[in-house]
């Protein structure tokens, strides 16, 4: 195990650097924007857009809670959800009827990934854990806002460029996108400090952050082996 940890930084650095660039996001200019959500996407007239992403550990039960609180207040708001498809997230959609106000995409290129983050109002990322958080970070990058969890290594990548809460703050959640919808000020502040945050993470300290999870994870494991 210990060899493994020693070898770390070169396997990932050898395969995965690719990942974590971020040249491909970045703000497009509003025009652009509109003729993504109109032409490309063809988003419902008018709507507040916002992004989820991946399967069952994201936490899809807090966005559903978020999604249903907003729509008692407002209409124009739907979830589009960016993953492959997962079957606790159709039972999901299912059992509380959300079909009508989610907007599923399985797989997109990247530079649509990239159009996809600047068609949207706002990233919801709630998840239960994440090793690094790259969806977040892509979103800073492209001028997204972003609302998540403060769980796993999210805090370190957001910071105080977005809102952070316990998994389960539903209402929490809801508050800060009613705040992002409502106040542009708020909206514009958020936007700026994601840009810089983003602007933070070259790949090569993207890699070492993930690096040192997973030798910290190493040797956890190794202290467990030894106490038993």
């Amino acid at each position: 195990m210990e060899v493994y940890a020693d070898y770390l930084d070169y396997y990932i650095k050898k395969d995965y650097s690719s990942i974590f660039d971020l040249s491909s996001f970045k703000p497009l200019p509003k025009d652009h924007k509109e003729i993504l959500r109109k032409e490309k996407f063809k988003f419902p007239k008018d709507s507040f857009l916002i992004l989820i992403t991946g399967i069952a550990y994201k936490n899809h039960e807090t966005a559903r809670k978020v999604l249903q609180e907003l729509r008692t207040k407002k209409s124009n708001i739907y979830i589009v959800r960016l993953g492959q498809k997962d079957k606790d997230w159709d039972k999901l959609k299912k059992n509380y009827s959300l079909d009508k106000y989610v907007i599923e995409f399985s797989w997109l290129e990247l530079n649509e990934v990239s159009e996809l983050y600047n068609s949207v109002d706002c990233l919801l990322f709630p998840s239960w854990y994440e090793g690094f958080g790259l969806p977040p970070l892509e979103a800073m990058a492209s001028g997204l806002p972003v609302v998540g969890s403060n769980a796993g290594s999210i805090p370190e990548v957001v910071d105080e460029a977005g809102f952070l809460f316990n998994p389960n703050d539903a209402k929490g959640m809801t508050k800060a996108i009613n705040l992002i919808m409502d106040d542009k000020k708020i909206r514009e502040e958020m936007i700026d400090k994601g840009i810089k945050q983003s602007s933070l993470f070259t790949w090569e300290k993207s890699i070492e952050k993930t690096v040192n999870v997973y030798k910290s994870l190493i040797n956890r494991n190794n202290k467990i082996k030894r106490h038993f």
